[in-house]
């Protein structure tokens, strides 16, 4: 932990805790805080909202090499997309955590194919 950053929100609206890091350091310390927690939550896409659409992409490029047809196996693939962006696409992201929006590409991905591996 770094010294004189607020382990909690509420820690860092404390007047000890301003008198503890000082008066002039506090509105540092506070807005470095708040930058971390927008970037947190804005930050729901990462890697892992993408990695059924790079698998289904990966599974039509195997079936492929394995002389399935390409036109089919990539219409395929550009569904499974398709239906799962769809389905993303109801959710209300700002409400949810992380967490929770990971659980929930989760359902969406089982829904649109079950036996995604």
């Amino acid at each position: 932990m770094l010294q004189g950053v607020p382990a909690r929100i509420s820690l860092a609206n404390s007047p000890s805790w301003e008198t503890h890091v000082g008066a002039e350091n506090a509105p540092i310390y506070r807005a470095a805080v708040e930058n971390s927690l927008v970037e947190d939550e804005n930050n729901h896409y990462d890697g892992w909202f993408w990695i059924p659409i790079e698998g289904w992409l990966s599974q039509a490029y195997a079936n492929i090499s394995d002389g399935n047809d390409p036109a089919q196996e990539l219409a395929l693939a550009q569904q499974y997309a398709d239906d799962y962006l769809d389905c993303m696409s109801t959710l209300d992201i700002a409400s949810l955590h992380t967490k929770q929006l990971m659980e929930e590409a989760n359902i969406c991905r089982a829904q649109v194919d079950p036996n995604y591996q």
